[in-house]
């Protein structure tokens, strides 16, 4: 990958991470997302970070994606070796949204 798209992905990454914190600052420490840098990665036009909540104790991935439309494509998933497991997805989700979906996809809520 070249330095120009991996930078631009280190910007949409941070730019989401941000989103997220100015809507709920705690949301990222409430999901178990920990402030240790292998648990948050830059992937393409996207985040990807780790969490821990009652729900995935054993834990598990969410991926927040920014698409065309300049909305989210949001994917929990459990990555065990080199099998990908999605456990649930929603796509076109405003910036606004960020946090109220991934908490309902995440959280024990039923």
């Amino acid at each position: 990958m070249n330095n120009t798209l991996e930078n631009n992905n280190l910007k949409i990454a941070n730019e989401i991470r941000k989103q997220i914190m100015h809507l709920d600052f705690w949301a990222l420490a409430g999901w178990g997302a920990t402030d240790v840098s292998e648990h948050y990665r830059a992937v393409e036009n996207g985040l990807a970070f780790k969490i821990s909540t009652p729900r995935y104790q054993r834990g598990a991935w969410v991926k927040v994606v920014l698409n065309a439309m300049d909305t989210y494509n949001i994917e929990v998933l459990r990555i065990i070796g080199t099998e990908k497991k999605i456990l649930g997805n929603l796509d076109d989700i405003y910036a606004e949204q960020l946090v109220e979906v991934i908490d309902s996809l995440i959280e024990n809520k039923k």
